[in-house]
């Protein structure tokens, strides 16, 4: 049996010679040799899409079909197109980070989770915008593999388009890999591409996605309005640096941070507390996180003081 690489080849060859002739046939369907000829040529790619399937089922593997192309025709830059793939990966890794670790506000994969979710490429790339890359991926009775979970929610991430959606999808995934996805869109926005993408296990279970500019254009609109906010209360030991009631506003110095903010509308006024004096503070941490970039606001708010006397 030929190998991955071999078949994809062939594959690519076939639809090349295919294309032709159905360019030369034009409307003459009267043509006999030419009909012979495609009749062939398809069965071929038929016989070459069941040794697909059959190489992918041997050898454990997922086959990734990658297009980028501009909108308006032209071919795409080199750099574009592999900001894309990269930026695309990093979707994918962070998705199975969340599946195999958890889910994270920010990139951060294991070293263990990055190598399992890396793509390869399967054939060797060429002047196509289809690049052909693959991904072991177990065949698994009855369940489904954690990269299969990561297909189908990075397939799924790339459908959404509303604030809603994003929030809703948030807590499966972490925010990383919907941060990495605004990159991917804007990439796309600023080159003008057009993305297809394609995921295979056999002929019979395989998805694409098509990702136009209005559709790049769309999916950073929704995520640019989106933000989460994770609230915790706390306690920390240190110094009161400043207490102001009139203003409402305080500052703690502890051992690794000063932390300044707002006092809470029920916190005891008129006790007489001492600048300078150590204390515990239990505090409200309000964490907003930016789904576009990622970027980390925080609010403290102080609840209540124990001063040591």
């Amino acid at each position: 049996m030929n190998s991955l690489s071999d078949i994809l080849i062939d594959l690519r060859d076939t639809d090349l010679t295919l294309q032709e002739l159905h360019t030369l046939a034009g409307g003459a369907n009267d043509d006999r040799v030419l009909r012979v000829n495609i009749d062939a040529i398809a069965k071929r790619r038929r016989d070459l899409e069941r040794q697909l399937d059959a190489q992918l089922r041997i050898g454990q593997l997922d086959l990734i079909r990658y297009r980028v192309e501009r909108e308006d025709g032209d071919v795409a830059a080199a750099a574009a197109s592999a900001q894309s793939l990269v930026l695309f990966q990093e979707v994918i890794t962070a998705v199975f980070d969340a599946i195999r670790d958890r889910p994270k506000r920010r990139y951060a994969p294991t070293g263990e989770n990055a190598a399992l979710s890396a793509l390869h490429f399967a054939a060797a790339p060429t002047d196509s915008p289809t690049m052909s890359l693959s991904i072991p991926n177990d065949r698994l009775l009855a369940i489904r593999s954690d990269l299969d979970l990561t297909f189908e929610l990075v397939f799924a991430l790339f459908h959404l388009r509303s604030v809603v959606e994003f929030r809703h999808f948030a807590p499966r995934t972490g925010i990383a890999p919907i941060t990495k996805l605004s990159a991917w869109a804007t990439n796309s926005i600023e080159h003008g591409l057009r993305t297809t993408i394609g995921w295979q296990k056999t002929k019979a279970r395989a998805t694409t996605t098509v990702t136009t500019l209005r559709d790049a254009t769309a999916l950073r609109r929704a995520i640019e309005a989106a933000s989460d906010e994770l609230i915790e209360d706390t306690d920390i030991e240190g110094r009161l640096v400043s207490l102001d009631e009139a203003l409402g506003t305080f500052r703690i110095q502890s051992e690794t941070a000063s932390i300044q903010g707002f006092l809470a509308s029920d916190f005891p006024r008129g006790d007489g507390w001492i600048v300078n004096a150590g204390i515990i503070a239990v505090l409200s941490k309000a964490t907003r996180t930016d789904y576009a970039t990622g970027a980390e606001t925080v609010h403290w708010t102080l609840k209540s003081l124990i001063q040591h006397r």
